[in-house]
């Protein structure tokens, strides 16, 4: 994209603990055209992006990705990383993203009351081909896959929001996030938001991961109540599994498919 390339910001889309992302389109007289979505940091510079340890790990994925097609990966990186000034004339660092016209899982949820099969495929074959890649070809573990960094566009599921990416010591953290959220769609949005206002802290309660871990805790007890013990024996297996040295991602997507199928092929698609 080429550097004179600018923007006109619209709709909000979202507000991080590092910046504001908003979607956006080309202003300029260029040939470049579509829409995009824009994060701007709120106190990072390009130089700070490109010299600090901080970004180590965000840098080594958009590196080593910056080729790659997102609907490939099923990993959103940046298209371009450019410097803008903000009204003091002081340099902030700016991303800019292809724009993903769908929802998060946890908006896919509120739609989806009960359990769709297809979509727990596809959530299975996408999320799993984009930790291979993340894994096994950029060495890096995401560590923050929640239902809020996963997004829904044009039938497909897409792993966004690395500013929390870490070494592969870590790996482990991205099992447990992945069989989180496929309980919770394994589950489907109705048991999901019972668990969820019933585990609500409190207005004055900041004990966050307390309530993160009740929940998870009870989406898990969910799944075998209504799997079977097999079914969530071998789905929480994974976070121990991919944390082994030769873990074959193609196959155990085949196998958990494999695992879980019978339960819908015995009661439908709910």
């Amino acid at each position: 994209m080429p550097e004179e390339v600018r923007f006109e910001k619209g709709t909000l889309l979202g507000l991080g603990v590092e910046g504001v992302t908003y979607q956006a389109k080309i202003k300029s007289a260029t040939s470049v055209k579509g829409e995009y979505a824009i994060k701007d940091y709120y106190d990072v510079t390009p130089d700070q992006f490109y010299k600090s340890t901080r970004f180590s790990r965000q840098r080594q994925i958009f590196e080593r990705l910056a080729d790659k097609n997102y609907r490939e990966t099923h990993l959103v990186v940046p298209m371009a990383i450019n410097e803008v000034r903000n009204h003091k004339g002081t340099p902030r660092l700016e991303l800019v993203f292809p724009l993903l016209k769908g929802k998060n899982v946890s908006s896919l949820l509120k739609e989806k009351s009960r359990p769709d099969w297809e979509l727990i495929q596809t959530f299975i074959h996408d999320i799993l081909h984009a930790y291979r890649v993340l894994h096994q070809e950029v060495k890096v573990a995401h560590t923050d896959m929640h239902t809020q960094n996963v997004m829904f566009s044009e039938g497909r599921f897409y792993l966004i929001d690395f500013t929390r990416a870490k070494g592969l010591k870590e790996i482990r953290r991205d099992g447990e996030d992945f069989v989180n959220v496929l309980s919770q769609l394994l589950l489907g949005g109705r048991e999901v938001d019972e668990i969820s206002q019933k585990h609500a802290p409190e207005v004055e309660d900041t004990n966050i991961a307390s309530y993160i871990a009740e929940f998870n805790a009870e989406v898990q007890a969910r799944v075998g109540k209504i799997y079977g013990q097999n079914i969530k024996d071998y789905i929480y297996s994974l976070p121990e599994k991919i944390a082994q040295k030769n873990f074959d991602y193609g196959q155990y997507q085949k196998e958990l498919v494999a695992v879980i199928v019978p339960h819908f092929q015995a009661n439908g698609n709910p």
